[in-house]
This record gives structure tokens, sequence and C-alpha cells, in this order.
């Protein structure tokens, strides 16, 4: 009378909670659109880091959802542990984060203040210090 039930979610659903849990970590999944199975697409799921846009698993299209769901569940820890908190924003960031220099001294930030503060400042500076 104790048996735990487990929830057999359908096909649709565990899709949209591995798109999440992908995104959560800087992550996108692609699933094949073939109509024709062949060498170079085995009509399968991709994942694909979303900031740099490289494949990271499922080159071939070869990988099923069991195997994109695995790929999160063995990532998760090893993303978590490089994880950090950005110096400029207080948002987090993954892996290694970035150097902050010029904006801030110390710390690391994130891929987002890099792109749209860290790097805009240090163009600033390279214009300002040839212009003089």
């Amino acid at each position: 009378m104790n048996d735990i039930i487990i929830p057999q979610y359908t096909q649709a659903v565990r899709e949209t909670l591995a798109r999440r849990k992908a995104k959560k970590y800087g992550y996108r999944i692609k699933k094949s659109r073939t109509q024709k199975i062949h060498g170079g697409n085995l009509g399968g799921w991709q994942i694909v880091d979303a900031y740099y846009n490289s494949i990271m698993s499922g080159n071939r299209w070869e990988l099923s959802l069991e195997d994109v769901e695995a790929f999160l569940l063995e990532d998760e820890s090893e993303l978590n542990k490089g994880a950090g908190v950005c110096c400029i924003c207080g948002g987090e960031y993954r892996l290694m984060g970035n150097n902050p220099d010029p904006v801030e001294i110390r710390g690391r930030c994130c891929h987002e203040c890099n792109d749209t503060k860290v790097i805009p400042a240090r163009a600033r500076q390279i214009y300002f210090n040839n212009k003089l």
C-alpha cells in the first residue's frame, strides 16, 4: 500500500522539461526534422552550446531523448561545480566566467556582462589611448 508512484510523462512533456533544463545550463537541444534517415542525419537530437553555437553532442543527430536527459543529468554536477556569482550584475555564470577588467578589478563576470559592459569598456579604452 505504501508504493511510491512515479509519474510517467508523455514524450512532449519530457521534451519540454529537457529543453528547460538545457536552457538553464546554457544549452539548446534541437530535434532533427529530416524525412529520410541517412549517414549525416540519423533523425535524433543534438545538444548545442547556446553561447558559442557549437555542437556539444549528437554531431550526426544520433541522440535519443534518453541520451539528452542523461547528458544533462551528468553535466548538472559538473556545471554547478564551476559556477559563480558575477561581480558586475550579481547573476550566475557557469564554468570559468570572464575577466571583468576594466569594469571591475576583482572577481569574474558572466557572458552577458562581458559582452555588454566589459568589451565595450575595453574598446573605449583602446580608442581613447590611441587618440592621445
